[in-house]
């Protein structure tokens, strides 16, 4: 049984944007997860006091305090574990990505602004579309704030050891090499409902039979990895890498079926969008996959092991040619991702599908850099 902590040690997860769609029914569900969450901090610009109060009547020992205004958001997120961003205009239809980073992407900009003065160590993740453009966006704010000579002093002085000569070999070490820093392991693009839709129309598809009782396959004993970005054809399952097994041939053989499976997967959130007509994205069912990366963050930051789950983040290291914003699944640790375990072995069908994701990705991620770096170079530092 989990010890409570004492009240110096309250966990605490601040959802900003709490008063929206999304932030809502993701307040709710974590509510219900009081034995990770002891203290719930809601932001918004506006209406948090009636969300806060209709929250908090739930019999859950969790302590929840409301914060209005930007006036009130460093107190929201002091002290957070996890930070979990819901916030800015939800996607309608007939938007594109491009209009909906027209829209966010100051609003982003700004809060990741505060988030990086006021909790650095906080994890975060980011909910608030296009996630491909405004994770790389929240990098560049962070190295600003966190780095602003391109790397903390603890890496400064590493990096002034490793220009040293090596006494074994004499040779000085390569310049130019791009300081790939630890709070980068600490910012998160949520892509985890990307992930749960290909678990449960995978279930629903002709690849796996149906249960004795006449229903579908239970979606939560599926584990599709979903690699890539949140939109569209950067959102890519690899299927032949399914938990349970799916036989290879018949996803080769079976064309149509895993075509079929691949675009509702990829047009998912399109479809709801549809289906609601106006009056919302999907914020139910992202509401469910926020909560659930949001208590993976943090048994993995009480110390549980072997913590696997899909994000978009900035890798060390590229993943496909100089592309090192990736959505893969990752393992969770204390302080961050501990790391990548990569794409592994692709079909031919999935490596295209790679391929074409990756070059939508390079302009979603050149977009949030440069506007990150226009804004940052026209304030003072």
């Amino acid at each position: 049984m989990r010890l409570v902590a004492s009240s110096s040690e309250l966990t605490k997860v601040a959802i900003l944007g709490a008063a929206g769609g999304i932030g809502q029914p993701l307040s709710l569900l974590l509510m219900l997860h009081s034995e990770y969450v002891q203290h719930l901090a809601l932001y918004d610009l506006v209406g948090m006091h009636g969300v806060g109060l209709d929250v908090s009547h739930v019999d859950r020992q969790c302590k929840v305090t409301t914060h209005q205004g930007p006036e009130e958001l460093a107190e929201a997120v002091k002290g957070a574990k996890v930070i979990v961003i819901p916030a800015g205009l939800a996607q309608k239809p007939g938007m594109t990505r491009d209009d909906l980073f027209a829209s966010n992407a100051k609003i982003m900009y700004n809060l990741a602004k505060v988030c990086a003065q006021t909790a650095p160590d906080a994890m975060l993740a980011i909910i608030t579309n296009p996630v491909n453009s405004l994770v790389p966006l929240t990098c560049e704010v962070y190295q600003r704030f966190l780095a602003p000579n391109g790397s903390s002093q603890q890496q400064q002085q590493q990096q002034a050891q490793s220009k040293s000569p090596s006494p074994q070999s004499g040779k000085q070490p390569s310049e130019g090499k791009v300081v790939f820093h630890d709070f980068f392991r600490r910012i998160f693009g949520v892509t985890t409902l990307d992930v749960v839709r290909a678990s449960t129309l995978a279930a629903k598809s002709a690849l796996f039979k149906s249960e004795p009782n006449g229903l579908f396959k239970d979606p939560a004993k599926i584990n599709i990895p979903v690699v890539g970005g949140h939109s569209g054809k950067t959102i890519i399952p690899l299927l032949s890498q399914t938990l349970p097994k799916i036989d290879k041939k018949q996803l080769t053989e079976d064309r149509a079926t895993t075509l079929t499976l691949v675009e509702s997967i990829q047009q998912a959130g399109i479809e709801v969008l549809n289906a609601k007509k106006g009056r919302g994205s999907a914020t139910i069912s992202m509401a469910y996959a926020a909560c659930r990366f949001t208590i993976s963050l943090l048994r993995a930051q009480q110390g549980e092991q072997n913590i696997i789950e899909c994000a978009y983040v900035k890798h060390q290291q590229p993943i496909v040619g100089d592309l090192d914003y990736f959505a893969t699944p990752l393992v969770l640790g204390k302080d961050g991702y501990v790391k990548s375990m990569g794409l592994g072995k692709l079909m031919p069908f999935e490596q295209q599908m790679v391929e074409e994701g990756s070059k939508e990705l390079r302009t979603s991620v050149a977009k949030g850099e440069d506007f990150a770096k226009e804004h940052l170079s026209s304030e003072k530092p």
